[in-house]
This record gives C-alpha cells, structure tokens and sequence, in this order.
C-alpha cells in the first residue's frame, strides 16, 4: 500500500476493507464498509488483472467520486474490491490502529 508500505494478506472471502480491519488496521470510512459513502476509495497502482470486476453496486458508488477522469479506471472502493492476486493501491490515511 502507498505511501505508507503496509502489506496484508487478502483471503479469497475477504474484501480489501475487510481483510485490513483482520490485520489491525484504521482505514478511513464513513459507513463503516457498507459502499454507501465512498470513502475507503483506493488508487489501483499494480496488479489490475488481480481485481475483481466492478458491479453495478460499486459503479454507482463511484460515479460520486470527484476525481480527474484519467485516474477513475483506477478507483476502486476498498469495501467492495476482492483481489485474486498481489495487488498495490494508493491511499492515505490507512494507519495500524492503535493499541489501548
């Protein structure tokens, strides 16, 4: 993951948002991984042929999205991506959560 080099494991069940809660992760989201505010929205940076496809579901989530139009065949929300393979994505604000 970029910019801050956190790897995680991805199981075939999983989605990219579930498997980062799994591991301890923060990872920002208003709707707490439902696909309804958008807002865990990832860049895919490498390994798009390991991506699942978009459903109907997730397009119209990401047409809210105001992004440059180069850049939207890459956005893909974290909530709903499954990964079949190593994938890299961009996003800020993932951190590991902090322990109490």
């Amino acid at each position: 993951m970029r910019p801050s080099g956190i790897e995680f494991e991805v199981r075939d069940d999983e989605t990219v948002f579930e498997a980062a809660a799994r591991h301890g992760i923060r990872w920002p989201t208003v709707c707490g991984g439902l696909g309804s505010c958008t807002t865990c929205y990832v860049l895919i940076a490498d390994g798009h042929d390991n991506v699942s496809e978009v459903s109907r579901f997730e397009q119209e989530g990401l047409s809210r999205i105001d992004l440059p139009v180069g850049e939207m065949s890459e956005v893909r929300l974290a909530c709903q991506l499954r990964i079949s393979g190593d994938v890299s994505v961009v996003r800020s604000g993932v951190r590991p959560r902090r322990k109490s």
